[in-house]
């Protein structure tokens, strides 16, 4: 079976996110952004999530997000649903937790 011209392409759902004030937080020197959501002006506290649709091709990178945490987590709260959960997150501008360390010696926090 031939598959039609317009799906050669690879495709990707993504859903978009806004970044949270105007530098990266002091604390952990990693920038906050949250969820896009569609509301409607009679029914602000509700929204639904953005999601879009790019070719694979735009993608440059993935990135890590970090769930913002505010307060006691509930029992439900398990790493496979973190993303569904959240709508606030750190975005992770380190490789990981070892260069976080090696950096955070250099510049002495």
């Amino acid at each position: 079976m031939k598959v039609p011209a317009f799906l050669d392409q690879v495709f990707a759902l993504i859903q978009p996110f806004t970044f949270i004030g105007e530098e990266p937080e002091p604390l952990t020197r990693m920038w906050r952004v949250q969820r896009r959501l569609n509301t409607h002006p009679s029914q602000p506290q509700f929204g639904e999530r953005l999601t879009t649709i790019v070719p694979l091709t735009d993608i440059t990178h993935a990135v890590e997000l970090i769930p913002v945490y505010k307060g006691p987590l509930k029992d439900d709260v398990r790493s496979n649903v973190s993303m569904e959960l959240f709508d606030e997150f750190f975005l992770n501008n380190f490789a990981d937790k070892e260069m976080y360390h090696a950096l955070a010696v250099a510049l002495d926090v």
